[in-house]
């Protein structure tokens, strides 16, 4: 019950820091965050991004190319809320909250909570809660929720795609979780293509004994299906001029 309130006040402060006040704080929208937006009321509008392709998978935008997840998770937000700057920055931060949630969720599976210590005993700290307290507060973290950044939705992705890793390993339905969520991070910010996979990779490894690939090729399956996109966007002449910068 203890962590419990805990880790609902943590989220509670982590809610007050990236919502309020969110369309002052920082102050205007920045020119990708404009192009998120307008783009996703031009879909909206017209079934079209504002260079006239339907629905794409790639943004051009400033000729910077940028992943499509947040784009489409700004699209719902827009039509609710209107074209604002509440709709552009509100899905990253209900991520960056849930983000702290996740990582509490993470540590819990790595380090289980122990028997509490008779009187006398060395002090045991709550370790997922210390570490959902320091994301919640983290200047880095604090400042990419407050704004309509990829890199926050990525972070996002790769923590809820460790989570599910982690909870396979006691059910394997899991493995879904983590194949599919990682799939979606490669959508989400350019850098996550490098470090998803390596990060993918280095958990089957680490767990090579408690998981058995060959019985659970259905999700990664599904997996590189997801991926075929991707491959064809990175032997592009814009996805190769992105990768290379």
């Amino acid at each position: 019950m203890k962590n419990k309130v805990i880790i609902i006040c943590i989220l509670i402060l982590a809610s007050i820091l990236r919502l309020y006040p969110l369309d002052k704080y920082p102050a205007g929208l920045n020119a990708d965050e404009a192009a998120i937006g307008y783009n996703a009321w031009s879909l909206l509008e017209t079934g079209k991004d504002e260079h006239s392709i339907s629905w794409p998978l790639v943004f051009r935008s400033f000729d910077d190319y940028k992943p499509p997840v947040y784009f489409y998770l700004v699209l719902p937000f827009v039509k609710v809320m209107g074209l604002n700057v509440w709709a552009v920055r509100l899905p990253s931060a209900l991520l960056g909250i849930a983000s702290v949630y996740l990582l509490y969720l993470i540590a819990r599976k790595l380090f289980p909570p122990r028997p509490a210590r008779p009187a006398g005993g060395s002090t045991i700290y709550d370790l997922p809660s210390i570490t959902a307290i320091l994301l919640a507060v983290s200047p880095w973290h604090l400042q990419f929720s407050r704004g309509g950044w990829e890199v926050n939705t990525a972070l996002f992705f790769i923590l809820l795609g460790i989570y599910g890793f982690l909870k396979s390993l006691d059910n394997a339905k899991y493995l879904y979780l983590f194949v599919i969520a990682f799939a979606i991070s490669l959508y989400t910010y350019h850098s996550a293509r490098l470090i998803s996979p390596l990060l993918a990779l280095s958990l089957v490894i680490i767990y090579w004994k408690q998981i058995n690939i060959l019985k659970n090729l259905k999700p990664f399956a599904i997996g590189v299906i997801i991926c075929i996109p991707l491959i064809f966007q990175m032997l592009s002449k814009e996805g190769q001029s992105r990768f290379t910068g």
